[in-house]
């Protein structure tokens, strides 16, 4: 608990596709759910893991897809059913942490005054502990001015895979957790604008983990999203005070005409209580394959091999998955991704690796369902 006394509460988004790490993830299996790390845990667990020594089970919230929920009570069954919150449909990030805070302050009469922090689930940290400890500072600072705290990532490299976000004014003068004002979001940005961004020092990049009041967010909502709040919030009574009043296809139906929407654009873009407070805890969205090869550092030369069964000549710097009971083998390659497992194989040179999301698209338009 942070120092202004106010509970803190957690929701996870764990809703995601992950369709650049096809094949080894699946609409059946998205990414988030897949132990990809050295820990071999589902990265949700490793996501709920790193939150418990501060915030209890009963303050962790789960929001996904309705036909994931059963596997989320497998993976995290020390989780209270009723903190899992199945969506109909997937619209997005906007939509979807809307209909988790309408949860929180109409089903579960939840204080507006406390804090929230709302993070993906699917990203990973090597220091956890000083991940726990900017978190904590985060919550105090926005539960203090009601402001929105959006961590930022310091680059170590020009990445073209993650947003970045422009710091404007100095509002703290701790050196251990500076805030800044956002004077820009930038959605991925070439090879070019990249290496500028890192050269300048007044970027970051934009974790996705927000921390704020509860009653902020609504006002955010309210403000920005008015119709979208109004329409879910009505929606949501209804089904609470009556389950008669409305089937589940009628609120499958309802949800099907909600634009998608980030929870970027609808709401931090807009907002004038935006902070951004850059932290440095080895983080790793885990976007698509080639960032695999950050979770094993100490690899050797051929690479981040994962396959049980591997035989290689000449094998440099790739990354090899498969399944233990295929055997995988190469000779004279460098710098590429192999991939097999159950049905599918995937073969492609690292620098392409989030191009596979292109790939699966291919996949579904020419009918190859089966293997999505």
């Amino acid at each position: 608990m942070s120092s202004n006394k106010r509970p803190l509460h957690a929701i996870i988004m764990a809703g995601g596709k992950g369709l650049r790490f096809w094949p080894k993830s699946r609409r059946d299996l998205p990414k988030q759910f897949l132990p990809l790390g050295p820990s071999q845990k589902p990265l949700l667990l490793e996501t709920l893991e790193r939150l418990l020594p501060m915030i209890p089970p009963e303050r962790l919230h789960v929001v996904a897809g309705s036909s994931h929920l059963r596997e989320i009570q497998r993976i995290a069954s020390f989780l209270p059913e009723k903190n899992l919150l199945g969506e109909p449909l997937s619209r997005n990030t906007a939509p979807c942490l809307a209909y988790a805070l309408l949860h929180l302050t109409l089903n579960r009469k939840m204080n507006e005054e406390d804090v929230v922090a709302v993070l993906p689930a699917d990203h990973s940290v090597v220091q956890e502990d000083d991940f726990r400890r900017d978190l904590l500072t985060a919550a105090d600072w926005a539960a203090k001015r009601s402001e929105i705290v959006l961590l930022g990532v310091k680059p170590t490299r020009a990445e073209t895979g993650y947003g970045y976000i422009r710091a404007g004014a100095l509002y703290s003068e701790r050196e251990d957790a500076p805030f800044f004002s956002v004077r820009q979001f930038v959605e991925k940005p070439d090879l070019q604008h990249a290496g500028e961004y890192l050269r300048s020092g007044e970027y970051f990049w934009n974790s996705g983990i927000v921390i704020s009041k509860i009653s902020t967010l609504v006002s955010e909502f309210e403000q920005h999203l008015p119709d979208l709040w109004a329409d879910l919030r009505k929606q949501l009574r209804s089904r609470f005070d009556s389950e008669a009043s409305q089937t589940i296809d009628d609120f499958e139906e309802f949800y099907r005409s909600i634009p998608p929407l980030s929870f970027d654009v609808g709401i931090l873009e807009r907002s004038k209580r935006m902070r951004v407070m850059p932290i440095r805890c080895g983080w790793n969205d885990l976007g698509h394959w080639k960032a695999v090869a950050d979770l094993y550092p100490d690899h050797g030369k051929e690479g981040v091999i994962l396959a049980e069964k591997f035989a290689g000549i000449d094998v440099e710097n790739c990354i090899i998955q498969g399944d233990p009971q295929k055997v995988i083998s190469a000779i004279g390659v460098k710098d590429l991704i192999i991939v097999a497992v159950g049905d599918a194989v995937l073969v492609c040179p690292k620098e392409r690796a989030q191009e596979v999301k292109e790939l699966v698209d291919q996949l579904e338009k020419k009918g190859w369902t089966e293997y999505l």
